[in-house]
């Protein structure tokens, strides 16, 4: 059988492809898109379809010049499409039973999964999840308090003021 990908058969243009989204993560995940020379846009916001919570999946009608990517609805942290933070369409055509000359274009799965992180970030990002549930000024000074690296506590810092600026610009589900 012969597949056909778009974008080695034809030049770069803007072509409608059709893909099915499943997050496949124990996590809510918001969809986001990017379309060139434009700035982000939050599918969100747009149409609630496409914060997607876990194992659920969408068909989604796309553009090979839009960019994808998915974060955590409540930390803000980017999930991934086949190892990578961002998701670039690409249109498939498979040839039809009656008529292999003739292709039609199919719908592609495109699993969303947690990245794959070090023990360190994995570590880091536990004790933040867990801190971002107390008071801003509260977590602040238990990272002050840890008797650990400079560096450590820097990356603390980080990630706890991702987590409380991403709270910020989201809404609640309900």
């Amino acid at each position: 059988m012969a597949l056909q990908l778009a974008r080695n058969a034809e030049p770069v243009e803007n072509v409608e492809v059709y893909v099915m989204f499943v997050n496949t993560t124990n996590r809510i995940v918001n969809l986001y898109w990017v379309r060139r020379n434009e700035e982000r846009r939050n599918v969100y916001s747009e149409n609630i379809e496409l914060t997607l919570k876990p194992k659920q999946e969408v068909r989604v009608n796309t553009y090979s010049s839009h960019t994808w990517f998915f974060r955590d609805y409540f930390t803000g942290e980017r999930m991934h499409v086949r190892a990578k933070p961002l998701f670039f369409p690409i249109r498939i055509r498979l040839p039809k039973r009656e008529q292999p000359d003739v292709l039609c274009d199919v719908r592609s799965r495109v699993s969303i999964h947690f990245p794959v992180r070090t023990l360190r970030e994995n570590c880091l990002w536990l004790i933040v999840k867990w801190l971002s549930s107390s008071s801003d000024s509260a977590a602040r000074e238990l990272i002050n308090r840890f008797q650990i690296p400079y560096t450590l506590k820097q990356q603390l810092r980080h990630l706890l003021n991702c987590i409380l600026n991403y709270r910020c610009i989201t809404e609640p589900i309900i």
